[in-house]
């Protein structure tokens, strides 16, 4: 194998450009990429494209995880900015609690999804933690062709937070949410 393949092979294999703590998810090779661009109240957003590999079944994802320990048998709030240029398929915000490897609890706004182009709006989804879950995934998603910018993310508690949680926060030193409002 000549060192050109290889080094394609190299830089196939890498994960798509994102944001500090973001990663972008696609299931099938190099069809999304992630981009910082200008954002909707502050400085930057983060961009989520889809490529020429991209069809209407793919999908990508912006993602962060964090430890769910801190959140269980609470209601979490996932909100934030999109904005849309979808030519085909939808994009919204998705929050995901798992136990290992199986999900748990999920909304993904495909029953309530962002088509065509749009401007800067605010979104919401509200997920209940299971006790059992030991991890949480979200971010925002482009589900088809096009292209969206997310900022200005926030993971909230809904309602008052369990007595304790920021001494057991303090005490675990646990990964929380950050860089939201891709800033990083």
């Amino acid at each position: 194998m000549t060192f050109m393949r290889i080094a394609l092979l190299v830089l196939l294999s890498m994960p798509c450009q994102a944001q500090r703590n973001w990663e972008v998810f696609c299931p099938r090779p190099q069809t999304y990429a992630g981009s910082r661009e200008a954002g909707y109240q502050s400085r930057y957003s983060a961009s989520l494209r889809s490529t020429e590999k991209a069809s209407e079944s793919t999908y990508g994802l912006y993602v962060q995880d964090i430890d769910a320990s801190l959140y269980r048998g609470c209601r979490l709030r996932l909100s934030g900015a999109l904005r849309t240029q979808i030519d085909k398929g939808w994009a919204g915000l998705w929050l995901r609690a798992d136990a290992g490897k199986k999900p748990l609890a999920f909304d993904n706004m495909q029953s309530r999804p962002v088509r065509s182009k749009t401007d800067w709006n605010r979104y919401q989804i509200e997920v209940d933690i299971p006790a059992q879950a030991d991890s949480l995934h979200y971010g925002a998603l482009l589900n088809g062709l096009g292209q969206i910018w997310i900022d200005d993310l926030k993971l909230e508690i809904v309602g008052n937070p369990p007595p304790g949680l920021a001494e057991l926060r303090r005490l675990r030193n646990l990964k929380e949410p950050s860089n939201l409002g891709f800033e990083e």
